[in-house]
C-alpha cells in the first residue's frame, strides 16, 4: 500500500481513538467558569464577555439545532470533542510530514515507512492524553476549537511547502488567511502561529542567511502586530471615524458611515484583486486576497453587533455600534498592563499630570434638540428612540425635535495613570497595586531579602536569635542590672555598632541600673530605671526597634521603609495643602523638601531589576509556564490550585528520590495525598522522548527544528511575556499554553525516529554514547554547583542525570533490538512498541482525573441556587462560578426565569444597569430609579459617603445623590456625587410584609419598624465611598418597597453585603434581605439567622446533587467542584445546628444524614468544613442532661448518631494523624514551611477531643481520642527537639 494512503488511514485511526476517548470522558452538561456563558450565548445567539467568540457561537449553535434544552450543552461539549480529535488528526499528519524529512532520500517503504507512521501515532496520542489539552477537550469552551485552527494552519503551510513550486500553490496561503480570519472569531491564540508560518515560507523560497532569518522574524512579528492592531481593531476604528463623520457632521442616520465604509472597503479589495491579477502581480495579488480572506473570516463579528442590537437578556458590554464594538474588541473593561516600560506596585504618579487622558467615549444617543435662532441646543439625550419621542410628546409647548448623534459621555476611554519617570522600569513585571498581590511580589522576588528572616546577635552570646528571642535576651540578660556600668556600656556600644549605628546618639549609661533615653519629640534625655520591670519590658522592644533601623534587608527593613513612606506621604499631603492655601514661599519650600524625602524613601523601596527579573523567571516562567509544561510531560502532584506551596499544584515525576528534593519526603504521604486523582506520575518519559526528538531533528533537519521551536516559543514563552500575569490567579492558566505543548508533542513523535535511527545503526555505540555525554556532563556540573553554591537540594542535577540514564536505557534497548532483529520493519515495530509505553502510561494515569462522565454538579448547583429562591426574586452574585451556571440554567434549560440574576461586578457598568432595567422573560425590570444620564459611564462611578450625625432615609439619600446640584467639586478634579450619610433607614410596612408572607409568625417578635444599618466594608468598618455597583444596589433596595425578594448569594463575600448582614435570612445558598433583626448568632459562619423550615424544605426536597451522591459508579470531583461542595456542606451543617438550637433534633439528624449521603467522602474527600458535622453528631448522641436540645430524639436515632459520631470523628482523627506523620517526616525547611498546616491539624484534633470530652466525658472512645491526641503532640515535640538539636550542632 502506498505511503500516502497508509498515512491517511493511520491518521483517521488515531482520530477515531481520540474521538472515542473524548466522548467517553466528556462532561454531559455545562462546566464551571466560562462554559455556562459560552453555551448560553450559543444556544440563543447572545453576547458573551469580551472580546467575544462569534464563530464558536455560530458553530456551537449549529451543533445544537437537533438538540433539546437538556442536551444542548452536550452538543457544545461535542464541538470541543470533535475539534480536539481533529486537532490530533492534523498533529499526526504534521509529525509524519516532519518525520519524512528526517528519513532523507530513502524511499518510503519498509522500516522507514513504519517508523514515520509510528512517530505520528506516538506523538499524536501523547498529546491526546496530555493534561491541559484533555481538560479543554471535554468541555464547551473556545480553547479546543482554537487549537484546531492552530493545528490546521500549521498543517496547511506544510502542505504548501510540498507544492510551493506548482501552479496554484498560493491557494494554501489564501486558505491559511481565511482560517486565521475565522479563528479571530474564536480566540486570538491562533495568530501566534504567524512567525512559524513565515519561517516555512522563508526557508522554501530563499537561500538561508542569518540576516534573512532575522528579517523574516521581524516581518513576521510586524505582520502579527498588523493583524492584531490594524485589522482587528484598526478596521473597526476607521469604520467608527466614518460613522462619526456621517452622523455627527453630515447629520445622516445611524449606520450610514458604517455602510459607506464597508462599501469602500469591499470596493478597494475587489479592485486590488482585479488589478493585481490583470497586471500579473502575483505576490501582491496573494497579499490582497489574503487580507480579503482574513477580513471575510473576521466578519463573523458582525453577528455580535446584530445580536446586541436585538437587546438579548445576555448582552455583555452592549456592543451594538462600532464604538462599543471597538471597546469590546479591545477588552477595555479588563484594564491595561505595562510590557516594555512601566511602573512597579508603588510608583507615584506625576505631580504635574497624574493621569493621561484617553479617547472620547461616544454613546449612541437620540437627542432632543431645541432650536434657538441659528443655534441648536441639546436638551436631553436618550439611548432609546421611544424614550426620546415620549419626552417630546410630553412637552408639546416646546419646539423640540429629534436628532440622531453620538454624544461624548465625558469618560475618556483608555485613561491611565501617568507614573513618574523616576519610578518606572524596563520590562516591568511587578506592576499591580492590588493589596493581595504586593506580598506575593515580595515573596516570589525575594524583594530586599523579604524571604530571609531577620536575625539578631549580641556580644553576650554566640546564638543567632529571632526578634522575640532577642527582646527577651535584652530584657532578661542585658538590662536586668547584673552588668556593671562599664560592661553594660561596652555591650550596648558593640551591639549598636554591629547594626551600623552609634549608641550615644540617643542613649547613655548613667549607672548599672539606669539608662538615659532621648525623647524623639522633645530631644531631651529621660531617665529609664532598669530595676523597674515594666520599664525593662517596654525598653527592650524599643531598643530592638531602634536597632532595626540599621538593617538593610529583610522583612523588618521593608516594613520600616513602608512606615516611613506612609508617614512622609501624610506629611507631604499636609504640607502641600498648607502651601496651596498660603502660597507662602517657606511653605512651598517645606512641601518640596517633604517631596524630596519621600522620593528618597521610594528610591529605596523600588525593586531592583534583578528582583523584577526574579519574579519573571520564578513566578511567570517557572510557576505559570514551566510548571504547566511539566504537568503535561513529567507528572502532576495533585489537582489543587497552587500558589507556591510545596503541598499543592506542583509538577511531580513519580521518582521519589528526585521529587523529595523539591517537595519533601514522599514515603509518608497521607491517604488523601495518595488518593488524589490528580496525582499523575509520568516518570519523565514524555519529556525524555520529546527532548530526544528535539535533538534529533535539530541535528538532521535544523530548519524544521527551528520552525517547530518558533511555534513552541510563540505559543508559550511569548504568551508569558505578553500576559504579564499577576500573582494569585483565580484559576490555573495552563489552557493558554496548549499551543506550545502541541509543538512539543511533535518532538515526542520525532523521538521515535531518533530511537529507530539508533536501532538501525546498532554498531555505532561510540557515536550514540557521545550523544549522552553532554547531558551527563551538564548533570554533574549542576550537582557540583548545587553542592557548593546552591544549598537548595539536587532536584535539577538528579533530574538531568535520571533522564540521561533513561535515555541511555532506551537507546540500549533500541540497539539490542537492532542487533536481534534483521528486518528494518521489525526494528521499527520493536521501537514503536517501546515508545508506545509513553501514551499508554499517560492515558492510564490521566483517565481518572480527566473523565467528567456523568458529572452534572455545576448545573445542578445552579438549579439549587435558583429553586431555593422565592418567586420573582432578585439574586445578587459576584463571580464567574456563581453567575455563569445560573445564566446557563435560565437561558438554556429555562429554569426559574422569574428570578433576575444580577452580577455585582458587572453592575459597575452603565450597559449592565440598562439591561437590569429591562424586562427579561418573566422577570420585571429591576427597580433602579434613575435616568440613563445619571449613571452613564464616567458619571457616579464613585459616590462619596458622608458621616451625618443621624440616620437618613435611603430613598431621600438616593434622591440627594441624583441631584446634580449636590455634586461636590474639588480643585483640579471632576466633581463627585455623594450620599449625605453612612447610616440609612428603609421604612417597613409591618402589615404589608406580614400579609405578603415575607415574615412568618415566629419572626414577628423580631420585626423592625425600619431597616437601619451603617454602610460598611467587608471588615465591618464604615466606608468613605462606594462604587457604582453598590450605589445601584442601594437604589434597588430603596425603591423596592419590599415587593420583590432580594437575595445575596453566599459566595458574594462580605464586601458585597454593604453592612446589611444583621438583616440576612439564610434560605439555602443565598441570604434574603428581611426586615427582621435577631440577636447575633454565636456561629461566625451564620450571618443573620436561618429560616429553618424554608431551608429544610429546600435541602431535603428540592436540591439535586449532580450524581456526586452516586457511590457505586462514582464521578470525578475536581477542585472547583469540591469548593462548591465545601460551601454546601457548610450551609447544611449550619442548618442542622440551627435546628438543634430550636429543639428539633429529628430534622437536624436527617439533615446531617442527607449531607453524608449526598456528598460522600468517596467522591468528595472530607475537609475542615466537616468539623461542625462531627460536633453536631456528638451533640445528638449525647445524654439529654448534657445536650437538652436533643429532647425527643429516640434511642434508635441517638444510637445512630453515636455510630456516625465514631465514623466521622474516627476518620477525621486519622486524617490529622496521617498529616502529623507526614509533616514530621519532612526535613527542617519543609517542616517550617508547613507550620500553618501543622497548626491546623493539631487545632482540629484538639477541637475534636474537647467537644467529645464535653458531650461524652466517660466514653471509652473519648479516652482513645485523648490518647491519640497525646501521641500526636508527643510526636511533634520529639521531632522539634530533634530539629533543635540538629540546628545546635
Amino acid at each position: 500500500m502506498r505511503f500516502d494512503r497508509l498515512n491517511n488511514l493511520t491518521g483517521w485511526a488515531v482520530w477515531f481513538v481520540a474521538t472515542v476517548v473524548y466522548f467517553l470522558t466528556v462532561e454531559p452538561t455545562a462546566s464551571f467558569w466560562d462554559c455556562g456563558e459560552f453555551i448560553a450565548s450559543a444556544y440563543k445567539l447572545e453576547v458573551g464577555h469580551p472580546p467575544g467568540a462569534p464563530f464558536f457561537m455560530l458553530l456551537a449553535r449549529l451543533f445544537m439545532i437537533p438538540m433539546g434544552p437538556d442536551t444542548a450543552a452536550l452538543a457544545a461539549n461535542g464541538l470541543s470533542v470533535l475539534s480536539s480529535s481533529f486537532t490530533i488528526l492534523f498533529l499526526f499528519w504534521t509529525i509524519t510530514h516532519l518525520a519524512k524529512r528526517l528519513v532523507g532520500s530513502e524511499a518510503m517503504e519498509g522500516g522507514a515507512q513504519w517508523g514515520v507512521l509510528g512517530a505520528g501515532v506516538v506523538g499524536a496520542l501523547a498529546y491526546t492524553f496530555s493534561d491541559s489539552f484533555w481538560f479543554s477537550a471535554v468541555e464547551g469552551e473556545v480553547y479546543a476549537l482554537s487549537s484546531l485552527f492552530t493545528a490546521a494552519v500549521f498543517w496547511a503551510i506544510l502542505k504548501w511547502e510540498n507544492v510551493a513550486d506548482q501552479p496554484g500553490s498560493a491557494r494554501w496561503i489564501i486558505l491559511i488567511a481565511y482560517l486565521m480570519g475565522l479563528s479571530i472569531g474564536v480566540h486570538l491564540l491562533n495568530l501566534l502561529a504567524i512567525p512559524a508560518i513565515a519561517m516555512v515560507y522563508y526557508y522554501r523560497n530563499y537561500e538561508f542567511s542569518w540576516k534573512g532569518l532575522v528579517v523574516t522574524g521581524a516581518v513576521a512579528v510586524a505582520l502579527l502586530g498588523f493583524v492584531q492592531e490594524a485589522l482587528i481593531k484598526g478596521a473597526v476604528q476607521l469604520a467608527g471615524k466614518f460613522e462619526l463623520f456621517f452622523v455627527n457632521d453630515l447629520g445622516m442616520g445611524f449606520n450610514t458611515g458604517g455602510v459607506v465604509y464597508l462599501a469602500l472597503l469591499v470596493g478597494l479589495l475587489a479592485g486590488g484583486i482585479v488589478v493585481t491579477h490583470r497586471k500579473g502581480w502575483w505576490a501582491a495579488n496573494t497579499v490582497v486576497l489574503g487580507m480579503a480572506m482574513v477580513l471575510l473570516g473576521y466578519s463573523s463579528f458582525a453577528t455580535i453587533m446584530i445580536r446586541s442590537s436585538a437587546n438579548p437578556p445576555m448582552d455583555e458590554n452592549n456592543p451594538e455600534n462600532l464604538f462599543a464594538l471597538l471597546s469590546y474588541l479591545s477588552r477595555e473593561q479588563y484594564g491595561d498592563r505595562p510590557l516594555l516600560q512601566g511602573q512597579f506596585w508603588d510608583s507615584p504618579t506625576s505631580l504635574d499630570k497624574p493621569y493621561l487622558d484617553g479617547k472620547p467615549s461616544w454613546v449612541k444617543s437620540y437627542s432632543v434638540m431645541e432650536k434657538r435662532g441659528p443655534v441648536e441646543r441639546r436638551v436631553k439625550s436618550f439611548k432609546g428612540e421611544y424614550a426620546a419621542e415620549q419626552f417630546i410628546d410630553g412637552n408639546p409647548d416646546k419646539k423640540y425635535f429629534l436628532a440622531e448623534e453620538y454624544v461624548d459621555s465625558g469618560e475618556k476611554r483608555g485613561s491611565k495613570p501617568n507614573y513618574s519617570d523616576a519610578f518606572t522600569m524596563l520590562f516591568p513585571r511587578m506592576y499591580s497595586s492590588t493589596g493581595s498581590h504586593i506580598p506575593e511580589y515580595k515573596r516570589w522576588s525575594n524583594y530586599k531579602g523579604f524571604n530571609a528572616p531577620s536575625f539578631y546577635t549580641s556580644p553576650l552570646t554566640d546564638r543567632v536569635m529571632t526578634r522575640g528571642e532577642f527582646v527577651n535576651h535584652l530584657e532578661r540578660e542585658v538590662l536586668v542590672g547584673t552588668l556593671e556600668k562599664m560592661e553594660l556600656e561596652r555591650v550596648l556600644r558593640r551591639m549598636f555598632a554591629d547594626f551600623g549605628l552609634r549608641f550615644d546618639t540617643d542613649f547613655q549609661v548613667k549607672d548599672k541600673n539606669t539608662l538615659l533615653v532621648r525623647n524623639p519629640e522633645t530631644g531631651q534625655m529621660n531617665s529609664a530605671p532598669l530595676n523597674d520591670e515594666r520599664m525593662r519590658s517596654s525598653l527592650a522592644p524599643y531598643l530592638a526597634d531602634v536597632l532595626e533601623q540599621g538593617l538593610d534587608s529583610g522583612p523588618v527593613f521593608v516594613k520600616r521603609l513602608e512606615r516611613e513612606k506612609k508617614a512622609l506621604e501624610e506629611e507631604l499631603r499636609r504640607a502641600t495643602q498648607v502651601a496651596n492655601q498660603s502660597r507662602n514661599q517657606e511653605d512651598i519650600r517645606r512641601a518640596l523638601q517633604a517631596e524630596g524625602r519621600l522620593n528618597n524613601v521610594l528610591e529605596e523601596l523600588m525593586p531592583t531589576q534583578g528582583e523584577n527579573l526574579r519574579f519573571f523567571t520564578d513566578y511567570q516562567m517557572g510557576w505559570m509556564y514551566f510548571r504547566y509544561f511539566f504537568w503535561n510531560f513529567v507528572g502532576k502532584q495533585n489537582d489543587v490550585q497552587g500558589h507556591g506551596s510545596f503541598l499543592d499544584g506542583n509538577w511531580l515525576s513519580g521518582v521519589d528520590a528526585i521529587d523529595a528534593q523539591r517537595l519533601g519526603n514522599r514515603d509518608m504521604l497521607s491517604s488523601d495525598m495518595e488518593e488524589n486523582r490528580g496525582l499523575n506520575k509520568f516518570f519523565y518519559l514524555p519529556l525524555i522522548l520529546g527532548l530526544m526528538g528535539l535533538v534529533f531533528q535539530a541535528y538532521r533537519d535544523p530548519r524544521g527544528a527551528s520552525v517547530v521551536a518558533m511555534l513552541f516559543v510563540m505559543t508559550g514563552i511569548a504568551i508569558v511575556v505578553y500576559l504579564n500575569q499577576t500573582p494569585l490567579q483565580p484559576r490555573e492558566r495552563d489552557y493558554a499554553y496548549v499551543g506550545s505543548f502541541y509543538a512539543f508533542a511533535m518532538w515526542i513523535g520525532l523521538g521515535v525516529m531518533a530511537l529507530i535511527q539508533v536501532a538501525r545503526t546498532p554498531g555505532m555505540v561510540q557515536q550514540h554514547g557521545r550523544a549522552l555525554l553532554f547531558p551527563l556532563s551538564a548533570g554533574l556540573t549542576f550537582y557540583f554547583m548545587e553542592t557548593f553554591f546552591g544549598g537548595g537540594g539536587h532536584a535539577l542535577s538528579f533530574s538531568v542525570l535520571f533522564m540521561t540514564a533513561v535515555a541511555g536505557v532506551l537507546m540500549g534497548l533500541s540497539m539490542a533490538m537492532g542487533k536481534a532483529l534483521s528486518s528494518e520493519s521489525m526494528k521499527a515495530a520493536g521501537v514503536l512498541a517501546l515508545a508506545m509505553v509513553v501514551p499508554l502510561l499517560m492515558a492510564s494515569v490521566g483517565w481518572d482525573d480527566h473523565s467528567r462522565a456523568r458529572r452534572r454538579t455545576g448545573v445542578d448547583m445552579a438549579k439549587n441556587y435558583l429553586n431555593s429562591l422565592a418567586p420573582n426574586a432578585i439574586l445578587f452574585t459576584n463571580g464567574d462560578n456563581d453567575t455563569f451556571p445560573l445564566w446557563y440554567a435560565q437561558e438554556v434549560e429555562g429554569i426559574r426565569t422569574d428570578v433576575r440574576v444580577c452580577n455585582l461586578s458587572l453592575l459597575n457598568t452603565d450597559w449592565y444597569i440598562d439591561q437590569m432595567r429591562r424586562r427579561a422573560y418573566e422577570s420585571a425590570p429591576l427597580p433602579i430609579m434613575m435616568d440613563e444620564e445619571k449613571y452613564r459611564q464616567g458619571t457616579r462611578d464613585v459616590v462619596l459617603v458622608g458621616r451625618a450625625s443621624k440616620p437618613t432615609d435611603l430613598r431621600e439619600a438616593i434622591e440627594f445623590t441624583l441631584d446634580d446640584a449636590n455634586i461636590q467639586s474639588y480643585p483640579g478634579q471632576k466633581g463627585y456625587a455623594s450620599l449625605p450619610s453612612n447610616t440609612f433607614t428603609v421604612p417597613v410596612d409591618s402589615a404589608a410584609v406580614v400579609a405578603s408572607g415575607l415574615v412568618s409568625g415566629d419572626e414577628l417578635n423580631h420585626l423592625v419598624k425600619e431597616l437601619k444599618w451603617t454602610l460598611s466594608n467587608g471588615s465591618g468598618k464604615p466606608v468613605s465611598y462606594i462604587t457604582k455597583n453598590h450605589y445601584a444596589a442601594l437604589n434597588m433596595i430603596a425603591n423596592n418597597n419590599w415587593e420583590r425578594p432580594i437575595y445575596f448569594a453566599v459566595t458574594t463575600g462580605p464586601e458585597s453585603y454593604m453592612g446589611l448582614q444583621e438583616h440576612f435570612r439564610l434560605e439555602g445558598l443565598a441570604y434574603r434581605l428581611v426586615p427582621v433583626k435577631k440577636p447575633k448568632n454565636e456561629n461566625p459562619n451564620i450571618l443573620g439567622y436561618i429560616a429553618t423550615d424554608i431551608m429544610h424544605d429546600n435541602v431535603m426536597n428540592k436540591w439535586e446533587w449532580g450524581n456526586m451522591d452516586d457511590v457505586e459508579h462514582g464521578i470525578y470531583m475536581d477542585e472547583n467542584n469540591r469548593r462548591m461542595v465545601t460551601n454546601v456542606r457548610l450551609q447544611m451543617s449550619n442548618l442542622a445546628e440551627s435546628l438543634l438550637k430550636e429543639g428539633d433534633p429529628v430534622r437536624a439528624l436527617a439533615v446531617l444524614d442527607e449531607l453524608l449521603r449526598a456528598t460522600p467522602r468517596e467522591n468528595v474527600p472530607y475537609s475542615r468544613v466537616m468539623m461542625p458535622v462531627a460536633e453536631a453528631y456528638m451533640q445528638l448522641a449525647a445524654d439529654v442532661a448534657v445536650a437538652p436540645n436533643t429532647v425527643g430524639l429516640s434511642d434508635a436515632d441517638r444510637g445512630h448518631a453515636w455510630a456516625m459520631t465514631q465514623q466521622v470523628t474516627g476518620h477525621f482523627m486519622t486524617m490529622q494523624e496521617e498529616l502529623v506523620a507526614y509533616f514530621t517526616s519532612l526535613d527542617a525547611d519543609h517542616y517550617i514551611a508547613a507550620e500553618r498546616d501543622i497548626q491546623f491539624a493539631m487545632q482540629i484534633a484538639d477541637r475534636l477531643v474537647r467537644v467529645m470530652r464535653y458531650y461524652h466525658a466517660d466514653a471509652p472512645e473519648t479516652k482513645a481520642l485523648e490518647g491519640r491526641l497525646a501521641d500526636m503532640e508527643s510526636t511533634i515535640e520529639a521531632y522539634e527537639r530533634e530539629l533543635m538539636t540538629a540546628a545546635a550542632l
